[in-house]
């Protein structure tokens, strides 16, 4: 193996349950499996195949797929399995055509009643045959094939998980991975997750008001898992519902790790830009009325922007930077230095900063840069000693001064006593 010092010829079945190796087999197992080509067929195309070549021929894994370990400790950990169980569980670890065909010759049409030969799926109770379930599960080319094939059936499990009377929670269920697996596959052949959108968004209406921002961050959270199939002008209506139906409403935070700070940005933009467009048609308020709906709407408007400013992306740093540039009594003035000495990843406005060549902006992150040092920071600091202004460049001197003297500080050892009363007992 490229990853491990793994010598996979003299691996022995029973080797693999001695835990750091186990753990080792498992992530080569895991890197390997990144490698394996995808399916690519439409469900339209599997449909026709199987028509053509016969369901065992699709859908069944082919050995000639398996990685190295797979084609080494599969088929032993099952023939072990009937006498040890817990082999059975390291088997799915691992996976391969071994364990992938066992699952497919086990008895996965018959239903699930209950917690012992079923699986709930949601917080309703919605049981799902086991070994169905495993299979519905699976992220591998055998997966993405079942679910094709079976994909009336997936997505009635999924609906039924998330019923009339489903409370609702501002993360979606775990129990709804399965919907994610796959992407899309063609214009007219969506991929599951977003056929089930249609479904979930129509539920989430009936939510009442009083948990309106819960069902907004649900919708947001499966929109962003969903992304780059999901656009960004389907975040707005969500929003929208909420606002109608909601009189104290704030922004749900958009941090989903499915999304880059680029992604968020374009979307919390656009979110933005809609929300200023219909607050832009509502009547002037009369009174300063804190509660009204103009006023409401326009904190929304700011909360959006706040966080899409706040974003460590290109396209933020350069609003930002226009912002401060543009007003020299701007918010931003007295936010930047706290978000740059407290936060490590904004180096697209670290950069922007050192090229405007304004002298107060650049002092306020040079400071910054001293108090949070980072590589990505550190690594910006030669902008600053090329600056116009003089007293910049000083103070981009002291600050090369004081990183070099934290870099070459050592800790020493304590020589002193210590106090009375602190000594261990003799």
């Amino acid at each position: 193996s490229n990853y491990f010092r793994i010598d996979l010829s003299r691996l022995h079945p029973e080797d693999a349950f001695d835990f750091p190796l186990a753990v080792a087999v498992r992530e080569l197992d895991r890197l390997l499996d990144q490698e394996k080509v995808r399916e690519t067929r439409t469900p339209h195309q599997l449909q026709a195949d199987i028509k053509q070549l016969g369901y065992h021929e699709v859908l069944w894994p082919k050995e000639s797929d398996d990685c190295p370990v797979e084609q080494r400790l599969g088929s032993a950990l099952l023939q072990q399995a009937y006498h040890r169980r817990g082999d059975l569980q390291f088997a799915e670890y691992i996976g391969g055509s071994a364990f992938e065909s066992f699952l497919l010759n086990s008895d996965w049409h018959s239903p699930g009643h209950n917690g012992i030969d079923g699986i709930n799926v949601g917080t309703y109770e919605n049981y799902v045959n086991r070994t169905y379930h495993q299979l519905m599960n699976l992220p591998t080319a055998t997966g993405t094939r079942f679910r094709a094939v079976n994909r009336p059936e997936i997505l009635r499990i999924a609906r039924d998980a998330v019923r009339e009377d489903y409370f609702v929670s501002s993360t979606l269920s775990h129990d709804l991975d399965f919907l994610f697996l796959d992407r899309t596959w063609t214009d007219t052949e969506p991929s599951l997750a977003m056929d089930y959108w249609s479904y979930l968004d129509k539920r989430l209406k009936s939510t009442p008001n009083h948990s309106q921002r819960e069902a907004l961050q649900l919708r947001w959270e499966y929109l962003s898992r969903l992304w780059p199939e999901s656009k960004p002008e389907m975040f707005a209506p969500p929003l929208n519902e909420a606002l109608a139906r909601s009189d104290y409403l704030d922004v749900p935070p958009l941090n989903n790790p499915a999304l880059t700070a680029d992604d968020r940005f374009v979307i919390l933009t656009s979110v933005a830009d809609t929300a200023r467009q219909q607050l832009e048609r509502l009547p002037a308020d009369t009174t300063d009325d804190y509660d009204s709906p103009r006023a409401h709407r326009a904190r929304i408007v700011e909360q959006l922007q706040t966080q899409a400013e706040h974003l460590p992306c290109e396209a933020a740093a350069a609003l930002v930077l226009e912002k401060l540039l543009a007003d020299p009594k701007h918010v931003w003035w007295s936010r930047l230095h706290g978000i740059l000495s407290r936060r490590p990843h904004h180096t697209a406005l670290v950069r922007l900063s050192a090229e405007s060549q304004n002298a107060e902006l650049q002092k306020i992150v040079l400071k910054a840069i001293r108090e949070n040092p980072v590589r990505g920071y550190r690594e910006l600091l030669p902008l600053f000693l090329q600056a116009e202004d003089e007293g910049v460049r000083e103070l981009a001197l002291e600050t090369q001064a004081a990183l070099e003297e934290l870099a070459a500080w050592q800790p020493s050892l304590r020589t002193e006593k210590p106090r009375q009363g602190l000594s261990p007992t003799p």
